[in-house]
């Protein structure tokens, strides 16, 4: 995200906002929804205030100490969703139910604005794509593929077995190298009492 400093009029007085946007056309899209009745003359890129960047590293490392959403809950979710799309429910109607029914606090709140924000008009793919670092890139690639061709359904089918096989091949590579782990960890205890021992 950038930042953008927009000046504007209204009856003569002329006024500027910095509008943080991924482009200059959303800066100004921004600034014409937050500030209505304003005239927008331009919009120039600046660095973020002191307050801003600070604001940034806060939430940058609030995210990083949120627990991360398990897998198994966004198959279920996204299987859900695909089942509901398949059975010719509406996508909106789809995400606000599994919101309802879900258990995990942060799917919950991550459906939920999904929901609001397609009922605002956004397309699906762009509801989901605050949440990449959440979801992944698969899938937001694939909600991008399910939106443009017309058939979420299938693609959510699809994202939730690549989900599954991730998770199973996961669970392989941890079971297969915790013997070779342990193996190493009796050889260095072995070892370091054999050096201090003789």
């Amino acid at each position: 995200m950038n930042y953008y400093k927009v000046t504007m009029t209204k009856r003569g007085k002329r006024m500027q906002e910095v509008v943080k946007a991924k482009s200059k056309i959303s800066a100004i899209r921004t600034a014409k929804q937050e500030f209505s009745g304003f005239n927008i003359l331009k919009a120039e890129e600046t660095t973020p205030g002191l307050g801003d960047k600070f604001g940034d590293i806060l939430n940058s490392l609030k995210k990083s100490f949120e627990p991360k959403v398990d897998i198994g809950n966004k198959i279920s979710s996204i299987r859900q969703i695909a089942v509901m799309t398949d059975a010719g429910i509406s996508i909106h109607d789809s995400i606000d139910e599994v919101a309802k029914n879900t258990e995990n606090p942060k799917l919950k709140h991550i459906f939920t604005t999904m929901g609001n924000d397609i009922n605002a008009g956004k397309g699906i793919g762009d509801s989901i794509e605050p949440y990449r670092e959440d979801f992944g890139h698969v899938a937001i690639a694939m909600t991008n593929l399910g939106e443009k061709t017309g058939n979420i359904a299938g693609a959510y089918h699809k994202l939730a077995n690549i989900l599954e096989s991730i998770r199973d091949n996961t669970k392989k590579f941890k079971k297969a190298i915790r013997t070779p782990l342990i193996t190493f960890a009796a050889m260095g205890v072995a070892f370091t009492i054999l050096i201090m021992v003789v």
